[in-house]
């Protein structure tokens, strides 16, 4: 059973700190939601706690970019573009799930669902989703799915009303 936990946006750095505890090398995050659901938000607080200073943005067009720290890769990917799998693993990114350093951030991973569904990646993926708060603009359901060895069912609340 997903944990859910509710935030403010300007409160994502506690929702972030929540799921961090779990995201280490070898780890695979996926993020899926809406446009504008805080996917790439909350990737930026990701790469800042692992020491990334420079600007993240979604690579949208590049479908990937890489930040390399002391001992972990960050490989951040946005696949609202790619056809699918073939794409995918035809510009070799499929080496990125396999690199030991790496944490790989997927934003659209429903584009290589039948990919990610593969027993290899099944326990190392942190299935993450966002959603939109009815009548709530300024807060976000996340709701958390860990691999089988972390999930817990706890429920956390960050609102600032």
């Amino acid at each position: 059973m997903p944990q859910k936990i509710v935030y403010s946006v300007q409160q994502i750095d506690q929702a972030v700190a929540q799921v961090r505890e779990h995201i280490d090398r070898g780890a695979i995050v996926t993020l899926s939601g809406l446009l504008g659901a805080g996917k790439t938000a909350f990737v930026q607080q990701v790469c800042a706690s692992f020491g990334v200073i420079e600007p993240v943005v979604s690579p949208t067009y590049a479908y990937l970019a890489t930040y390399e720290l002391a001992g972990v890769v960050i490989y951040h990917f946005d696949l609202y573009r790619i056809s699918g799998i073939e794409e995918f693993e035809s510009f070799g990114f499929s080496e990125c799930l396999h690199d030991p350093r790496g944490v790989v951030l997927i934003e659209w991973p429903d584009r290589i669902s039948s990919l990610l569904a593969r027993p290899v990646y099944q326990e190392r993926i942190i299935a993450l989703d966002f959603k939109y708060v009815p009548n709530k603009p300024h807060l976000r359901e996340l709701f958390v799915t860990l691999p089988v060895q972390f999930s817990g069912d706890d429920e956390a609340v960050f609102d600032e009303e």
